[in-house]
């Protein structure tokens, strides 16, 4: 299997959801699962008491530095509004894809929609050992 790792870690959304990360070849992929993350968001469940401080920073310390991240947006308290991944900084956004979002939703913005299909395959380039 050539040292692959996989990592499995909770959401934050309404129904239990779990998000991963995998590591191979010295490449990073992360999936966020259904969740809600937004700062000013997150910061407010924090300090009304909803989200521990430790919960709150994994929350906050969401991956988006890896080569492929793949993160939903939909409609917040429950889903990560889209205006959240926006405003990310634009070397973030290059590994970024969006789902759980309709086409018109991803087509008003300047994120990058992940599309259903074989023909849409995203891939992370390796190089051989």
């Amino acid at each position: 299997w050539g040292g692959g790792t996989l990592r499995f870690f909770y959401s934050l959304h309404a129904l239990p959801c779990i998000g991963f990360e995998a590591f191979f070849a010295g490449k990073s992929f992360v999936y966020s699962a259904d969740t809600f993350y937004d700062p000013k968001g997150l910061e407010g469940l924090r300090d009304r008491g909803y989200l521990s401080q430790g919960r709150y920073e994994g929350l906050m310390d969401f991956p988006f530095h890896y080569d492929l991240c793949i993160h939903e947006a939909g409609i917040p308290p429950i889903h990560t509004p889209l205006s959240a991944l926006e405003e990310l900084p634009h070397d973030v956004k290059k590994n970024l894809y969006i789902i759980h979002i309709t086409d018109e939703k991803g087509n008003e913005t300047d994120l990058r929609l992940a599309r259903a299909g074989v023909e849409h395959t995203i891939t992370i380039e390796t190089k051989p050992k």
